[in-house]
């Protein structure tokens, strides 16, 4: 990367007096956990919040049986896949209707 980030620095000297700049893209959600036990582990912490707010609470019905970590992790890698990650084209939340 050390190699890229020296090219987009020479390249953009070059091209400065015309007015554009090269920039590395970055995209939302590229710095999220890829480390499986890590991911798993926030998820249960979720879960586990999650849990103890259906206790107090009766505002949704329960369901027996609930896998409440896995029902979070399945959430999170489809939320992963829709446009919401893209950073044009308006609002990201309105990228999730599409």
């Amino acid at each position: 990367m050390a190699g890229l980030g020296k090219l987009i620095f020479l390249t953009n000297r070059l091209i400065a007096p015309i007015g554009i700049e090269l920039r590395p893209l970055v995209r939302d959600f590229d710095s999220r956990f890829l480390n499986r036990a890590q991911a798993r582990e926030l998820s249960a912490a979720l879960a586990e919040a999650f849990e103890r707010f259906l206790a107090e609470h009766d505002l949704f019905p329960r369901r027996a049986n609930v896998d409440l970590v896995t029902e979070i992790e399945e959430f999170y890698e489809n939320y992963l896949s829709t446009p919401i990650c893209i950073t044009i084209g308006g609002n990201r939340f309105n990228n999730l209707l599409v």
